[in-house]
């Protein structure tokens, strides 16, 4: 998730395969495997988890894009009220 993540912000997609066999070296501050076997995955379904975060992403991005117009459209609506409101 953490690499997801970075890739993200920075633009760059991971390469599952790399992700598949980083995961299995990332070691804590003591040494200790941060992942145990149990929780490694194989190239493929690092792959599929991606797209199922990527495909999350945008949706949440659409619907940020689509609640900023809303409150882009009720502002300008708020103001023409308000305009109103005040002619003599």
């Amino acid at each position: 998730m953490n690499i997801f993540e970075q890739g993200s912000q920075i633009g760059y997609k991971a390469d599952p395969d790399q992700v598949s066999r980083q995961v299995k070296l990332d070691k804590d501050v003591d040494g200790k495997l941060l992942l145990k076997p149990d929780k490694w995955r194989t190239p493929q379904q690092i792959s599929q988890l991606f797209s199922r975060l990527a495909a999350a992403q945008k949706q949440v991005d659409k619907e940020d894009a689509a609640a900023e117009e809303t409150e882009l459209t009720l502002a300008t609506l708020r103001n023409e009220v308000m305009e109103q409101v005040h002619l003599p």
